[in-house]
């Protein structure tokens, strides 16, 4: 799947304006887990937020034709971070940080251009293209944001 810097970005503004439609969730929906063994909506946007974090900070400043990027941490490593996080923030508190966060990495991702999307580096032993971490990034979001949107609608009819 091809996609352009100017989607990137689209995708990057549509998540905050889903972060904004959050922030009328109530505070105990907020921390409930979206089902039985499952994260709760604030532990998932927290680990959205980590990872944004680490793309903006390890991955982005080392991508470079041919280069070789660090490789990924330990996801359980970052998962439980951002889970132990989230349970000792409010909702609204989480929400603007992980807004904040993500217009942080709109602003680095902008440095980008179209041409960019197709160099080539090595993520740790696998090579990929600044295309193919977008998407990947892309399509995070997406998954968590219909788990979330999914639980709401199921318990508040939002």
């Amino acid at each position: 799947m091809k996609t352009s810097m100017k989607e990137v970005m689209k995708h990057h503004q549509d998540y905050l304006t889903w972060l904004e439609s959050l922030k009328a969730t109530d505070e105990k929906m907020f921390h409930t887990p979206i089902s039985e063994g499952k994260w709760s909506p604030g532990a998932i946007i927290s680990h959205i937020m980590f990872w944004d974090v680490h793309c903006m900070d390890e991955k982005f400043p080392m991508i470079g034709s041919g280069s070789t990027v660090n490789d990924f941490p330990p996801f359980e490593t970052v998962n439980q971070t951002a889970w132990k996080y989230a349970k000792e923030k409010k909702s609204e508190e989480l929400i603007e940080e992980a807004m904040s966060t993500r217009k942080k990495l709109i602003e680095k991702a902008a440095a980008f251009n179209d041409e960019d999307l197709d160099v080539r580096f090595k993520v740790g032993s696998n090579e990929m293209t600044l295309a193919e971490l977008f998407l990947d990034f892309i399509l995070h979001d997406k998954h968590h944001m219909d788990q979330v949107d999914q639980f709401l609608k199921a318990h508040i009819g939002g």
